[in-house]
């Protein structure tokens, strides 16, 4: 039964499932390209979402194997022109990045040695620069 107060908060439940929906759009797409690699033998390794400014990074560290192929994957509601993926070693000095202009960019990569990466997600380009985006990402391996 709603009361005064319930109605009063009503705009505001309203206002956050609108927020919540291009982060679905962002996790769905995720799971239909983690759905697609799992076809082609390709396994989990970690996935995520984040919510990221223009010109903002979201950077995760893990654990690379020696001799695996590694593949990211990644998804960004429809603000996001550009999207980056950075793979950064152990000392900070870049590794491999994608130079493509999209908002679903991936990225393959070896790894000569087993060592501590870092996946760097980089918002390069948006619709609307005041706007918060929703990305998602999936490292993948065999």
């Amino acid at each position: 039964m709603f009361n005064k107060a319930m109605l009063a908060l009503l705009p505001l439940m309203l206002l956050s499932s609108a927020a919540y929906a291009d982060k679905t759009a962002a996790e769905e797409c995720i799971r239909a390209k983690v759905a697609d690699s799992y076809a082609e033998d390709w396994q989990l390794r970690t996935q995520s979402t984040t919510v990221l400014d223009y010109g903002g990074a979201r950077h995760y560290q893990t654990t690379l194997l020696k001799g695996h192929t590694y593949n990211v994957l990644t998804c960004a509601d429809d603000n996001v022109r550009d999207l980056d993926i950075i793979l950064y070693d152990k000392d900070g000095k870049i590794v491999v990045r994608d130079t493509l202009d999209n908002r679903e960019p991936t990225l393959k990569f070896i790894p000569a040695v087993t060592s501590t990466y870092f996946v760097t997600l980089y918002v390069r380009g948006m619709v609307d620069h005041t706007k918060k985006s929703d990305v998602a990402f999936s490292l993948m391996f065999k």
